[in-house]
């Protein structure tokens, strides 16, 4: 009976994490699984871009220095990987901002989409200090989802940005919860050979 239970727990994760989120550079994580990513210097602030390009496995990325996350999902064909996104400017009268926010899907090894969005600079910021989106993504084929968002200076570095992430779905599950599952179902194995 136990053994059921297990099989469709897990049989129930089938759009969950891979891996844990990991990040680089300044990156915080609230409780409900909201990041809040930064071009902040500081004591423990944002990293040089070849560090966040090496990070996430992609070149040619620009910018100076920046943020980033990433994870792992698998994704069922015509699933939607999504997020809402929130960009803060600090200097929003800055005549040379130009920090932007970027995107990174591979599929497999397959890469999916890569694109920078919510750009902040004195030509479209109107006025307001803050940007807000949605972004989604549907999945062509079934497969492991390797996906990597951040935020990065592109010339200026004295103004600073950030960019929170919020809402990802599918969830990810932290990396505790996999080694939990794999442990657990070490442990079932065992009795059933040492019942045997």
């Amino acid at each position: 009976m136990k053994n059921i239970v297990i099989i469709i727990f897990l049989m129930g994760l089938n759009s969950a994490a891979v891996a844990g989120v990991l990040s680089i550079g300044d990156v915080t994580e609230a409780p409900n699984g909201t990041f809040n990513l930064t071009t902040n210097r500081g004591t423990a602030g944002s990293v040089f871009n070849a560090a966040v390009e090496d990070f996430l496995g992609i070149d040619n990325l620009g910018g100076v220095e920046g943020s980033a996350i990433k994870g792992s999902l698998y994704m069922s064909k015509g699933q939607t990987f999504s997020f809402d996104w929130t960009f803060s400017m600090s200097n929003m009268l800055s005549l040379d901002y130009d920090d932007f926010a970027f995107v990174n899907l591979k599929l497999d090894t397959t890469q999916e989409y890569h694109g920078r969005f919510a750009k902040a600079s004195i030509a479209d910021a109107k006025g307001v200090s803050n940007y807000s989106g949605h972004f989604d993504w549907v999945a062509a084929k079934s497969g492991v989802l390797n996906y990597g968002i951040g935020i990065m200076d592109l010339g200026n570095k004295k103004d600073d940005s950030a960019f929170v992430i919020s809402n990802i779905n599918p969830v990810p599950l932290p990396a505790a919860a996999w080694l939990f599952l794999t442990g657990l179902l070490g442990l079932v194995g065992f009795k059933q050979r040492t019942a045997t």
